[in-house]
């Protein structure tokens, strides 16, 4: 008999290389109610619960297959190397996994998302190796487990098999990354997990490499970790010049990554910082109708800052229409990755409708509903789109409706306000405005709350503190960076006091912006005593007056402006902190 628990040796590299072909119906193993009943699924212990949790937030970041919805199951009595999906979307993972991804509790979480963002990378291919496995099961039933595994890895040496692999490699680093976990606890020059997690499979990775496909992949691999590592590089500090609001050199950053990595969540990026370089031009071309303006005036539910302080001059609009068809041109890569992506469909939705397409607005916004019933912030674009023409029962209707599902949602019950002051209703207006302040007294918004009401509005004192920043040398430290015609890069990381040190030129603008990051295991705190792990409730104390708080996939992103400081929050705690600067 086929030994089952040999073959399946890996979920990293070994789990999913067989070709998509359709699944026979009557082999029991193709579904996971056949290992549900062989083995002992666990879920109680906190491990479990941790590993869901992770599971959970790749969802929200990975590519999804059309038709499938993965699940993940985990065993207590499977063997080590047993990972491996089913083509019903389950994915199996033994409970030895877990503990061997959490022997550096530190690095858990970041490894464990490696071993599952492989697999539901091949579960968005289709392509399942226990299809090719149960074909040996009953084609060799009688030969040697050397013979067995010989004959494996030959089925699996065409270019095709090595593709599938190496690409699910490589975004499972980018899933991983995209969730906000530390992609060095996976690879770098002071560890390397997959070749660890070889030897606990008990692979040889020693010996001659073209008579070992195992080897051979696996220094395929490591050749191309650098280039893998230096491009999330740029998704990363794209990311966080998005966050400080350096659109032009987010947008140079992630457009280079994404013609490597072409993936949903970068696509929304990218939408996002068209949309908001859009907002701002849009801005200043209405600006003598600003009052007026229910895209000026009202919320969409996005992650995106308030509309600048208008100036007092007129932008030719040409340059509203060009970013505003950038956006919607990546929001809608973003649906043809994803076409359930509910942020995707609900950004789009909101681009259309500053474009002045409110039906085409409506339609996603629609749309998303009906693939999430409780998104809330659906509603509240759906009243904004209600505003636009001009229907306000059915703007009150929908925004109430959003809070109905999220009775504190600041969006809906500052469109409430604004819809009720709007229309003379000063009562109702009050009511709400009184409202959104025990919700949000710090952000912009607050402030222009405040002045509806007639209230004074908080200044914050002086700092008598420096928030600072400094950045070694290039020629005096080591670097990974990156040079192409369209932008200069210099990154470095302090592995003793855990802080990343980023350097980058736009090209477009010129500017040069520089930024240190405390990442997790930094002992130093800010300037108030802010450190990684610090309660969200303390950084609002300390800090109460962000210019911004962008929810993210995992969190919210705290932007201080006048500081140039910003906190990376997630589970209601400091991940990250990190000074900038620009010139």
């Amino acid at each position: 008999m086929f030994k089952l628990k040999h073959l399946l040796l890996t979920g990293l590299f070994l789990s999913n290389a067989g070709l998509a072909q359709p699944a026979e119906p009557e082999n029991s193993k193709l579904k996971i109610d056949f290992w549900l009943s062989q083995y002992r699924r666990v879920t109680h212990l906190q491990e479990c619960k941790e590993a869901h949790e992770v599971f959970e937030t790749l969802l929200k970041v990975a590519d999804k297959p059309v038709g499938v919805l993965p699940k993940l199951f985990i065993f207590e009595n499977l063997a080590f190397g047993k990972t491996l999906a089913l083509p019903d979307g389950s994915i199996i993972l033994p409970f030895d996994v877990i503990k061997f991804c959490f022997k550096n509790p530190a690095y858990g979480k970041a490894r464990l998302a490696f071993v599952l963002g492989h697999e539901l990378k091949h579960i968005v291919r289709g392509d399942y190796a226990i299809l090719r496995i149960l074909k040996f099961d009953t084609t060799f039933p009688s030969a040697s487990y050397s013979t067995q595994l010989r004959l494996f890895w030959k089925s699996m040496e065409t270019q095709q098999q090595k593709t599938f692999e190496t690409e699910a490699d490589e975004f499972a680093i980018l899933y991983a990354a995209l969730a906000g976990y530390d992609t060095d606890a996976i690879v770098s020059s002071t560890n390397n997990f997959i070749s660890e997690y070889y030897g606990a499979c008990g692979i040889n990775m020693h010996g001659d490499a073209a008579n070992n496909p195992v080897a051979e992949r696996l220094n395929a691999l490591n050749r191309r970790l650098n280039d893998i590592s230096s491009h999330l590089d740029l998704f990363n500090f794209g990311v966080r010049l998005y966050a400080i609001g350096k659109y032009d050199a987010a947008i140079e950053l992630l457009e280079k990554f994404v013609t490597q990595f072409p993936s949903r969540e970068v696509f929304n990026n990218l939408g996002l910082c068209y949309y908001q370089k859009a907002l701002a031009h849009y801005a200043e071309w209405k600006h003598e109708t600003a009052g007026n303006d229910p895209h000026l005036i009202y919320r969409v539910s996005m992650a995106i800052d308030p509309v600048p302080r208008l100036r007092n001059r007129s932008l030719d609009q040409h340059a509203f229409h060009e970013m505003i068809a950038h956006a919607i041109k990546n929001f809608e890569e973003a649906k043809a990755k994803d076409a359930n992506y509910e942020t995707g469909l609900n950004n789009l939705g909101c681009a259309h409708l500053l474009k002045g397409e409110v039906d085409f607005a409506k339609g996603h916004f629609k749309k998303t509903l009906e693939l999430k019933q409780n998104y809330h912030e659906a509603h509240n674009n759906l009243g904004v789109a209600s505003v636009v023409e001009g229907r306000v029962s059915d703007a009150f209707e929908n925004f109430k409706n959003a809070l109905k599902l999220k009775p504190d949602y600041p969006e809906s019950i500052y469109n409430l306000g604004r819809l009720s002051y709007q229309l003379g209703q000063t009562g109702a207006a009050k009511t709400y405005f009184k409202k959104y302040l025990q919700v949000d007294s710090a952000s912009a918004y607050a402030n222009i709350v405040r002045e509806l009401l007639g209230q004074k509005i908080p200044t914050s004192p002086s700092p008598n503190f420096v928030e600072s920043i400094d950045l070694p040398h290039p020629a005096t430290e080591q670097s990974n960076r990156i040079d192409t015609p369209a932008m200069e890069m210099f990154k470095f990381h302090d592995w003793r006091k855990q802080l990343d040190y980023f350097q980058f030129v736009a090209k477009a603008t010129g500017e040069k912006i520089a930024l240190r990051r405390a990442a997790e295991g930094h002992k130093g705190v800010s300037a108030k005593g802010i450190g990684i792990g610090a309660s969200e409730k303390l950084v609002s104390e300390k800090y109460p007056y962000p210019h911004s708080i962008k929810a993210t996939t995992t969190g919210a992103l705290r932007v201080y402006a006048d500081l140039n400081l910003v906190f990376e929050i997630r589970d209601g705690k400091v991940r990250a902190w990190y000074l900038y600067s620009a010139m």
